[in-house]
């Protein structure tokens, strides 16, 4: 049996080629929608380093059911190559060499400091300036246009990463921020059977949190997190502990960011352990609202 992230051999060769570029993360087709239709899916790609890219919401839409996606991948922008004709120090470029089906439509997400940009055609020696089938994605936003191409080439910083999904059909064009990288990470530990706070910044939004748990022991039980301080009011989460193993973590973004209920207020995730509590582990991410 395959590896469940592992796109088939023969679905590479029908509907691409391999791209040029570092895959961070296997592609694997889009899942069915809400409008916006681009926003809640990308996160299993966006999400293998939460400390680069924190607080980025899982997104693009669920497209199940619909006409196919030829493709979506979280990608590493390598340097420019001169043999494609850049000069050296030219920014970083991504390029997918073919798709053998045209695409009509591209989504892209975009975690990081920088803009990027995105062409429908093949590498040219530098960035282009403007004109049809080429479009600028903002430094932490999102764009899904609709652009037909058979090649899509990003020229950005080198090392840069970011998602894309690549589709045979037509999408409701749509963009949006997604919010200022994280801030302020706090971590806080609780010993076995017993309770931990990370607290942000008052003031600061929180982007989301991770708990980690250790080996539960001879008991089940279940542990209470919850999310205080922000506006609206109290979050609470549980966490089930089995008899024997390790559960899975509690790993939860908030998109937009959740706003502190004031400026004097700390945003603080908490811990209850009981007697039959592992060890835990609290990571509370945050941004200066």
């Amino acid at each position: 049996m395959p590896h469940p992230f592992e796109r088939p051999v023969a679905d590479q060769e029908k509907g691409h080629r391999r791209p040029r570029g570092v895959i961070t993360r296997p592609a694997q087709p889009l899942p069915a929608s809400t409008p916006p239709e681009g926003l809640e899916a990308l996160r299993e790609h966006l999400h293998g380093s939460r400390t680069q890219l924190d607080h980025i919401a899982r997104l693009l839409a669920r497209q199940g059911g619909g006409p196919p996606t030829l493709e979506t991948a979280t990608v590493t922008i390598p340097a420019a190559a001169q043999e494609q004709g850049f000069e050296p120090g030219a920014p970083g470029v991504f390029t997918q060499d073919r798709y053998r089906v045209p695409y009509a439509s591209v989504i892209v997400v975009n975690p990081g400091a920088q803009p990027l940009t995105v062409s429908s055609g093949p590498p040219q020696g530098a960035a282009p300036g403007g004109g049809q089938g080429q479009f600028t994605v903002p430094a932490c936003s999102y764009v899904a246009l609709n652009i037909t191409g058979s090649s899509l080439t990003v020229y950005g910083p080198s090392g840069a990463t970011f998602a894309y999904s690549v589709m045979t059909h037509r999408i409701q064009p749509s963009a949006g921020q997604l919010g200022p990288p994280a801030s302020a990470v706090v971590p806080a530990t609780a010993a076995a059977a017993g309770n931990a706070s990370a607290a942000l910044p008052a003031g600061d939004s929180i982007t989301g949190f991770v708990i980690t748990a250790g080996l539960g022991g001879a008991t089940a039980t279940t542990a209470t997190v919850t999310v205080t301080g922000a506006a609206g009011g109290t979050q609470t989460y549980y966490v089930a502990i089995p008899a024997t193993g390790t559960p899975l973590p509690l790993d939860v973004d908030f998109l937009p960011p959740l706003a502190a209920a004031t400026p004097a207020t700390q945003i603080t995730v908490t811990w209850t352990g009981n007697a039959n509590t592992p060890e835990a582990a609290v990571v509370a991410q945050g941004t200066a609202s």
